[in-house]
């Protein structure tokens, strides 16, 4: 049966329209592009319609979204996630054809509409999977699991310099064999020069979200990639506790959320990383995709983390059996020679796993990789931070500046900026103490600029820029308060 897309159509469901072209209710096309029919309708919300339909040459079921918001706005955003669903290909996200959007000029309610056409997801959302009549506890390790898909799925967004902006259980497929997918990117917003900007001079920005998951500084308009790590937090303890954040309670004094009685099977270690993902300041979350995925690399048992002790579960005493068949010896063989076989082969496995291990944890090379995460080499990354990866903690000022903003008498009258950088880190990195929605970087003499950031309250003194330029390069570091001209540090050959 074909579905009328029309949400205005009196009779959407006509079983005759299997068999038109047009619907004979309200005249729209049943037929997306001569190539789509429409199956069913799945979901319609104030910015687009989004259908199941079939690919009529192919035959295949996929899922199409059209438009419904005409507006100049809503229209740059729709181009938007169809960019995003073209340019990045990862199993964690819908797939879409080069020509998978396009103009509709279909007759009708379709006329002149955009329409994305993507990949069918076979699976639940996890809201679906939430109202399941079958109780669902996440387990330690599945909670973990699921925060490191999510976590790779969103480095494939925020290296692309967006970020999702509506990150929650009705936008988060499980497929059948286990791998979660993030859908519905229309919120998704690109990080660019003149959204920093605009947050920098204090102008309003559009509030996008979902109450319950969405940070304070994204209420206010001011959406930052940090923001995507307070969604993600909430969702979790939401799939945890199967409570939505909104119901839960919360310290009177922090604010923060009092979730853990309802989740004792997660362990203190990962409990610590979902409160941190939840700050209130984006500052005291992650600071980037990179960094989360590390430390959640770090809470892995060891039985997970070590080749070798992956693969030693693997081996039983029923494998080691030694048959006649196996060893290829005669059937005419005594049974006592098998003995004298397999004994001193058991011992010796025992040993050489008792050996390994003991080297693995011994080890100072091993050892030190795991206490001292590797820093970063490669200039582009967003975080080389000497602090932050432990190899320089004693990290000096090299140049600092205190401007002159003033912001009334009982605010900051005046904040300082200082570039920093450690020689045994290659590390370089400007920290600020200004004011709320400031933006700081560093810069290099051709005016090229490394970390810009933005200062989430007044005088954040935790809130700093990772990332600049290595040796042999001059640079300094800048901040730009709201309406003000910018200040920087003097420029500093490294």
């Amino acid at each position: 049966m074909s579905h009328c897309f029309n949400p205005s159509c009196p009779t959407p469901e006509d079983p005759e329209n299997s068999a038109k072209s047009h619907c004979p209710h309200c005249g729209t096309a049943l037929v997306v592009g001569d190539r789509f029919r429409n199956l069913k309708i799945l979901s319609h919300s104030q910015f687009a319609l989004t259908s199941e339909v079939v690919d009529i040459e192919t035959k295949v079921k996929k899922i199409l979204k059209v438009l419904v918001h005409n507006d100049s706005r809503a229209k740059t955003l729709f181009a938007q996630e169809a960019q995003i669903l073209q340019d990045i290909c990862h199993k964690g996200i819908p797939k879409i054809e080069p020509d998978g959007y396009f103009i509709s000029q279909d007759t009708g309610w379709l006329l002149k509409r955009p329409c994305i056409v993507m990949e069918k997801i076979e699976g639940i959302s996890l809201a679906q999977w939430l109202a399941q009549d079958v109780c669902h506890r996440l387990s330690n390790e599945q909670a973990h699991h699921w925060l490191m898909q999510l976590t790779e799925i969103l480095e494939q967004l925020h290296t692309q310099s967006f970020f999702h902006r509506d990150l929650k259980p009705s936008n988060i497929l499980l497929k059948p064999d286990g791998q979660l997918v993030l859908i519905d990117f229309g919120a998704a917003r690109e990080i660019t020069e003149t959204y920093l900007s605009k947050v920098g001079g204090g102008q309003d920005l559009t509030c996008i979200g979902t109450p319950g998951y969405t940070p304070l500084e994204q209420m206010e308009g001011i959406a930052l990639p940090q923001s995507d790590f307070f969604a993600l937090g909430r969702t979790i303890v939401h799939l945890l506790t199967q409570s939505h954040p909104l119901e839960l309670p919360k310290n009177a004094q922090t604010g923060e959320l009092m979730w853990r009685n309802a989740a004792p099977e997660i362990s203190k270690a990962l409990a610590d990383l979902i409160d941190e993902l939840m700050a209130h300041l984006p500052g005291h979350r992650p600071a980037n995709t990179q960094i989360l995925q590390q430390r959640l690399e770090r809470l892995l048992p060891k039985s997970q983390s070590s080749p070798l002790s992956r693969a030693l579960p693997r081996f039983s005493l029923k494998a080691l059996s030694l048959k006649p068949t196996f060893l290829n010896v005669q059937k005419s063989v005594p049974s006592f020679i098998h003995l004298r076989w397999a004994i001193p082969l058991l011992f010796s496995v025992g040993v050489l796993a008792t050996i390994t291990n003991r080297l693995l944890v011994s080890s100072p090379s091993v050892a030190k990789k795991t206490a001292v995460p590797v820093l970063c080499q490669n200039r582009s990354c967003i975080n080389r931070d000497a602090v932050d990866n432990h190899c320089n903690p004693d990290v000096q000022t090299i140049t600092s500046n205190v401007g002159n903003f003033q912001k009334s008498k009982n605010y900051l009258k005046a904040y300082k900026i200082e570039l920093r950088y450690s020689k045994a880190c290659q590390s370089t990195w400007a920290r600020d103490e200004s004011p709320a929605k400031s933006v700081h970087y560093v810069e290099d003499q051709s005016g090229k600029r490394y970390g810009t950031s933005i200062i989430p309250v007044d005088g954040s003194p935790n809130h700093y820029s990772d990332m600049g330029p290595g040796q042999g390069t001059k640079v300094r570091a800048c901040a730009k308060p709201p309406n003000e001209k910018v200040t920087c540090t003097s420029f500093v050959e490294l």
